[in-house]
């Protein structure tokens, strides 16, 4: 399980009893906040300096993923996409949204300051996504409050009334980090549909990214491994970089046994006797081994093979 979770529909911010907000912290260094801390907090699921560490993630309960690229593919792991210098530009915010959409959600959000708003819904072409606004001016803005202070400057304006972009706004960053919190926070007012990594653990650290398995539909009846499906299935990217993702699968005994998976079922199984994408998705997400996927024989030997493959990565891992 991923930031794909079950869909919810969208509720406006300014309901008519709304809830108090709740602190969501983030940072690009993790290890900074305090085990202690059992609040929401925004992951970075991308970037060269901000891409969280799987183990980080698994420490948190409430989790929003955010992707700093906006790729479309990043999609399935994260919900927001951050728009600002050096990151997404508004360009990238309508594909980021789209594929994010046609994965079921209704979750898709902008994260960006109140400058570039006009910009980026000159893009938006009538969606309507949630929004994550950063003032970070240390002021505990409502949704109306800032919905009515961005429509009062004409430099941040945007082509909606105050209380539609009221209702759009999820989240405000309005604390920023200092020496004694190093991690800036953000107010959640919107729906409190945060995803949990620690219900599904297993399958969040088979991906190598703590995220699922990502089957389309058109894949579900297609026997594996196609090399190009799977690095779909893997990764929910195509072959680019695919020699990367399965160096990338090595690195915990999980993952090891992933990739044992994945060659006991390249080359033991001829192609009639494979199972599909779907049938290797039901037997993870149900909990069971490989070799229990009914109607594939010569999978009987996994367990033994794959725990010999999990101690040579332990054993590998503890020589660096």
């Amino acid at each position: 399980m991923s930031e794909t979770q079950t869909p919810e529909a969208p509720q406006a911010a300014d309901s008519q009893a709304p809830l108090p907000p709740v602190p969501m912290l983030d940072t690009i260094q993790p290890r900074r906040i305090p085990t202690s801390w059992q609040g929401a907090v925004l992951a970075y699921r991308d970037g060269a300096l901000s891409q969280w560490p799987e183990d980080q993630i698994m420490r948190f309960a409430r989790v929003v993923g955010i992707s700093v690229t906006g790729a479309p593919a990043m999609a399935h792991l994260a919900r927001e996409v951050d728009c600002e210098r050096l990151d997404a530009t508004p360009a990238d915010v309508p594909p980021f949204l789209d594929a994010r959409a046609e994965l079921g959600h209704h979750d898709g959000t902008v994260y960006c300051s109140r400058a570039p708003l006009p910009e980026v819904f000159a893009h938006l072409n009538g969606r309507r996504p949630r929004l994550h606004i950063a003032t970070l001016d240390d002021h505990p803005w409502t949704p109306a409050e800032l919905a009515a202070n961005i429509q009062a400057n004409p430099a941040w304006r945007v082509p909606v009334d105050a209380g539609e972009l009221a209702a759009m706004i999820w989240a405000i960053q309005c604390y920023r980090s200092d020496n004694a919190h190093p991690w800036d926070t953000s107010l959640v007012y919107g729906t409190r549909d945060f995803w949990d990594p620690q219900r599904h653990p297993a399958a969040a650290m088979l991906t190598g990214l703590g995220g699922p398995y990502l089957c389309p539909e058109p894949m579900r009846d297609r026997p594996v491994p196609g090399t190009d499906d799977l690095a779909v299935f893997l990764r929910g990217s195509p072959i680019t970089g695919f020699t990367n993702t399965l160096l990338r699968l090595m690195e915990s005994a999980v993952e090891a046994e992933a990739l044992e998976t994945w060659r006991i079922l390249g080359t033991d199984l001829p192609p009639e006797r494979a199972p599909t994408f779907g049938q290797l998705l039901d037997a993870i997400t149900a909990h069971r081994q490989p070799a229990e996927i009914q109607g594939c024989p010569g999978l009987s030997r996994f367990a033994g093979r794959a725990g010999s493959c999990a101690a040579a990565a332990r054993s590998r891992r503890g020589s660096r």
